[in-house]
C-alpha cells in the first residue's frame, strides 16, 4: 500500500494482508543497489511476504518476498492513473481503523485485488471504468458498515421506494425525502437510488453486463463520493 525511507538504506512497507490486515513491516537493506526486495514490493503490486514478530510490539521484520501480480502500468492511461493512487489512498483510509472484525478484513482484501485485476482488465474499456470506481466506492462502505440507508428518509423514515426524487444530505447522514429536504442537499432520481442500491449489493461480473444513463450514474456517483467524504471527515 506504501512504502517509506528508514536510516540510510533501510525500508518501511505498509500492506495489507487478507489474514491480518494492515501491518508495517521494516526490511534491512531494501534499497541498496542489488537488493533483492525492492521489485516486489512496490505499492499497488499483489505479493506473497514472509515475516518475522521483532522486539518491538506491533512491528514487524520483512524476510522474504515474491510479486504474484503486478498491474501494466506502462500501458495504463491516465484516468486509470488517477483511479488507482485514489482507490489506493482510500483503501489505506479505511483499513486503518482498529475495529475491523476477521471477515471485513478479508473483504477489504478480496476487493482491492479484484479492483487491481479489473482495472488492469479495463485498459481497452473506458466506459467501464467509472463504473469500476463507483462500484468500488460503494463495496468500501458496505463492507465498512458505514453504507447509507438507501430505502427509507433518515429523518421521518418514510419509505422512498417509489420516489421519483429523493435528496442526499451528509449532515443527515443519509438519503432525506422531499418534506425533509434540506439546504444544499444533492438531488437523486429515484432510478439514481435504485442504481446506487445495485452497485452496493451485487457483484461486479454483473453489473458490468447492464447498461445504465449517465445521468443515473452521475448521480450515483456524486452519493457515493459525498457520503465517503462525509464519513472520513
Amino acid at each position: 500500500m506504501a512504502k517509506y525511507s528508514s536510516r540510510e538504506t533501510d525500508s518501511v512497507y505498509q500492506i495489507f494482508t487478507r489474514d491480518y490486515g494492515r501491518l508495517l513491516l521494516f526490511a534491512k537493506s531494501a534499497r541498496k543497489p542489488k537488493a533483492k526486495l525492492s521489485g516486489h514490493l512496490e505499492p499497488g503490486s499483489l505479493s506473497r511476504v514472509y515475516f518475522i514478530s521483532s522486539q518491538k510490539k506491533n512491528q514487524y521484520l520483512l524476510i522474504g518476498a515474491v510479486n504474484i501480480f503486478k498491474p501494466e502500468f506502462q500501458f495504463f492511461s491516465h484516468q486509470q492513473f488517477i483511479m488507482f493512487n485514489q482507490a489506493l489512498s482510500l483503501l489505506k483510509q479505511f483499513c486503518a481503523y482498529d475495529y475491523l472484525e476477521a471477515d471485513q478484513i478479508k473483504q477489504f482484501y478480496q476487493l482491492g485485488r479484484n479492483f487491481l485485476h479489473r482495472l488492469n482488465q479495463l485498459s481497452q474499456k473506458p466506459n467501464k471504468l467509472f463504473l469500476l470506481q463507483a462500484h468500488f466506492l460503494f463495496k468500501l462502505l458496505r463492507y465498512s458498515g458505514l453504507a447509507p440507508n438507501l430505502k427509507a428518509c433518515q429523518n421521518c423514515s418514510e419509505a422512498l421506494k417509489n420516489k421519483s426524487l429523493v435528496f442526499y444530505a451528509p449532515q443527515a447522514g443519509g438519503l432525506l425525502c422531499g418534506n425533509c429536504a434540506q439546504a444544499g442537499a444533492i438531488k437523486l432520481s429515484g432510478q439514481a437510488v435504485s442504481l446506487a442500491d445495485f452497485l452496493l449489493n451485487q457483484n461486479f461480473g454483473k453489473i458490468k453486463k447492464s447498461n445504465f444513463q449517465p445521468e443515473q450514474l452521475n448521480q450515483a456517483w456524486d452519493l457515493a463520493k459525498a457520503h465517503v467524504k462525509y464519513c472520513l471527515d
